[in-house]
């Protein structure tokens, strides 16, 4: 009998220690620092503004062009509070680009692709954040075409550098909050474009390193992070596109996924003016 009791009490501590450990791991696993790393990776990832591969519709010319990006909803609580960085239905930064295709054959192109834009204060209210967001990009890349048939397939590679500053009322509306972060991208977008039907898609694989900081006043809380999606399986960022141009005028259609962090539709529109 007393031995029965012995191994029923063995079993007891057995489980009682393994409840703790589960309960720990559990515990760990939704701290609410942890939710806040998240929240501040993922609404930075919303606001990269990855550049979409396109091809070149003439052998040189100057672009306006928008990528206006389908923000998701985004869960705001951070243990018992909201932290709401940033909340718009939308986002998109108006950039300037150059196209130049330098060397063109029968068969084969090589040229470049570089490109600036800017948000500036004010620009945010069309998209119904209350903080001041200024926002501002840069990047460059190489380009490939190879004529073959009725075919045109086109390479891309390329960086680009995104800054991003919102300021005022993130987490309240009288608060003075700042949220700031810098993304580098390197990229790569074969694909393919079919003249005859004014039409074109891509593939585009990005490399991606964010660096954000968010300071919240009420808390004095300053969270900084430096991401390169290295808690994601799969590193990388991936975007598929379709496009239609005519006359200048170019429209695409996107999806972009970045592992762990967002999966939204995109949409380009751009004019072109060759010269």
């Amino acid at each position: 009998m007393k031995t029965k009791a012995a191994l029923l009490g063995r079993w007891a501590t057995v489980f009682l220690v393994a409840q703790g450990l589960l309960f720990a791991k559990q515990a760990s696993a939704v701290r609410w620092q942890d939710q806040a790393e998240r929240l501040q990776n993922v609404n930075a990832s919303l606001l990269d503004a990855f550049p979409v591969g396109e091809p070149f519709q003439v052998p040189r010319s100057i672009e306006i062009k928008a990528a206006i990006s389908l923000l998701p909803k985004v869960s705001p609580r951070v243990g018992g509070k909201e932290e709401k960085v940033p909340a718009s239905p939308a986002h998109l930064v108006p950039t300037l680009q150059g196209n130049y295709l330098f060397l063109k054959n029968k068969g084969s192109g090589v040229g470049g692709h570089v490109w600036a834009g800017f948000l500036p204060p004010g620009g945010e209210k069309l998209f119904g954040i209350s903080a001041k967001l200024t926002q501002y990009l840069a990047g460059f890349a190489g380009h490939y075409n190879y004529n073959y048939n009725a075919f045109e397939f086109f390479l891309p590679v390329g960086f680009q550098f995104t800054n991003i500053k919102v300021e005022g009322g993130i987490t309240k509306t009288d608060a003075h909050d700042a949220f700031k972060a810098s993304t580098n991208i390197f990229y790569m977008a074969p694909g393919v474009k079919i003249p005859a039907y004014s039409a074109w898609g891509s593939l585009l694989f990005g490399r991606k390193s964010t660096s954000s900081e968010f300071h919240i006043e009420e808390d004095a809380t300053t969270i900084k992070i430096d991401d390169t999606l290295g808690d994601a399986t799969f590193p990388l960022a991936i975007q598929g596109s379709l496009g239609w141009y005519y006359n200048g005028i170019q429209v695409g259609l996107s999806e972009l996924w970045v592992p762990s962090r967002v999966l939204m539709p995109r949409l380009l529109l751009s004019y072109q003016y060759a010269f």
